[in-house]
């Protein structure tokens, strides 16, 4: 589910970090995206089992299965399964997850809403395994234990393009261990991971007293679109919140009215920035955007960085300034402590990556180019890959919130061979693992102000647009991502 903080004077954003891996880490540049091809039978993906049942000659068959809980809190699940399929056709599994005594337990958000409605799902696999008559592949499935949870078993099935499923079979829970002081521990957070407050560091490493969060950088902008950017790292990943105070010119608290008027007015000396979730690996950024009746107000701010045990970075006092520009072929931030000059995009767009400034209609064109095609007349109609790095678009005005600009996305383009009376097209898929906007364009078009419509949260934080009357012609469809990050998604299409 989506956090924001919105006030009529300050409204505050920590990046959220989705990752398909055990442990967060930065995104490659651009979008890994595939898509479904069409059975050899002429049927779509993804459809209904046909002739082969589970367990038939035309199933793919399950080798083994595996699983457990990974991650600085435990709360991801990753599941690992070779198998095997004559066809090279299968590219997902189906999953059940059950108690001890096989009742279904409830660890799966369907509907995209932030809270666990379903025990069962099918899921693609981390990495492509179209094309393997046997293989070994991951399952990572975000957020989805609890210490609270009662997940003991996963019954697992492979399922191939035209949606037969294998035989299933079950694999028992593998637990992380919780390790305290002075106990051995996995730096890679897979077979155990400290309790909060200590980091698993030395040779050997073990769980050991945690250090404070340090503020590596941060900037406080005027100008057409003010903000505030937090950037530094926490080594035991347990950032909690930015403490940013509102200071005057002689560095003294200064208080500024944040929302309503009269007997209702609230008023404040500072904020606290929510960073839960923030962190890629040990670094983490968290960005605000006041608005800029507080900008004028407010000269200078003071951020003091948090954890989740309580301890504080030093406290960084920043006047505000204006925002760097700079040109094409220079280097640029990827976080946004500078911006290119117009008509210029920072690119990747990717901490780890060299970023510069370069063209924004060569950078588009050549998404556009490299984007997978979908095309329902030869039955490809579904997509999947990760939004990352730089935003080449913005979705149309009033689909998305005002803060949600500057996002990654998603270029997919998409044929229609006939005219389509209906045409509908979801995120609302089980790969899709963060909050995105949909939106289709004409072609490959240099903005989406001539979208032919555009959709924010049809399902929990999934997208569902239907167009009607669509021309034939081609188009590109848009996943945007609403958070800074993005992360893995899936997007379907199909006619009526």
């Amino acid at each position: 589910m989506k956090k924001r903080l919105l006030s009529l004077v300050l409204s505050a954003t920590a990046v959220v970090a989705c990752s398909s891996s055990s442990s967060s880490r930065d995104e490659a540049p651009g979008d890994d995206v595939n898509v479904d091809a069409p059975d050899e039978d002429g049927d779509e993906p993804g459809g209904e089992p046909g002739a082969g049942e589970p367990g038939s000659a035309a199933a793919p068959a399950v080798t083994s299965a595996s699983f457990r809980n990974v991650g600085r809190r435990g709360e991801n699940i990753v599941i690992r399964i070779a198998g095997a399929d004559a066809a090279m056709r299968t590219s997902a599994a189906h999953v059940r997850f059950t108690d001890a005594a096989d009742a279904p337990v409830k660890a799966l958000d369907t509907d995209w809403d932030g809270v666990a409605d379903a025990a069962e799902s099918t899921f693609h696999f981390d990495a492509s395994t179209l094309g393997s008559a046997s293989f070994e592949g991951t399952i990572t499935i975000p957020s989805a234990f609890s210490p609270t949870s009662k997940i003991k078993k996963a019954f697992v099935a492979l399922e191939n393009e035209s949606g037969t499923r294998s035989t299933e079979i079950a694999a028992t829970m593998t637990f992380q261990a919780l390790k305290v002081d002075n106990e051995p521990c996995d730096p890679d957070k897979i077979e155990s991971r400290c309790e909060a407050g200590l980091a698993c560091s030395g040779t050997p490493a073990i769980c050991q007293p945690g250090s404070a969060p340090v503020l590596s950088k941060v900037g406080y902008f005027g100008g057409a679109s003010p903000k505030m950017v937090f950037r530094g790292e926490e080594p035991d990943e347990d950032i909690a919140s930015v403490s940013v105070e509102f200071l005057d010119n002689a560095n003294n608290a200064k208080s500024v009215l944040l929302t309503g008027e009269g007997q209702d007015a609230t008023s404040a000396s500072f904020i606290r920035v929510d960073a839960e979730g923030s962190a890629f690996g040990t670094t983490f950024f968290v960005e605000a955007f006041p608005a800029s009746s507080f900008v004028s107000q407010v000269p200078k701010i003071a951020a003091t960085a948090v954890d989740r045990v309580g301890r504080t970075s030093t406290r960084v006092i920043t006047p505000l300034a204006t925002l760097p520009v700079r040109s094409l072929g220079q280097v640029c931030d990827a976080d946004g402590f500078d911006t290119c000059a117009a008509s210029a995009v920072c690119f990747p767009g990717v901490r780890s990556e060299k970023n510069i400034c370069k063209a924004a209609s060569t950078t588009r064109t050549q998404k556009c180019k490299d984007g997978p095609a979908l095309d329902p007349a030869k039955g490809v109609t579904r997509a999947y890959g990760t939004v990352s790095g730089v935003s080449l678009w913005d979705a149309p005005t009033g689909c998305v919130p005002n803060d949600a600009t500057g996002r990654p996305e998603a270029a997919i383009q998409l044929h229609l061979a006939a005219a389509a009376p209906s045409l509908t097209i979801t995120t609302a898929l089980p790969e899709t693992s963060f909050d995105t906007a949909i939106y289709v364009m004409p072609a490959c078009a240099t903005s989406s102000a001539g979208a032919l419509g555009c959709n924010d949260d049809m399902k929990g934080f999934a997208s569902e647009l239907t167009l009607k009357n669509v021309p034939a012609g081609d188009y590109t469809v848009v996943v945007e991502s609403v958070q800074m990050r993005g992360g893995r998604f899936g997007v379907a299409v199909s006619l009526d």
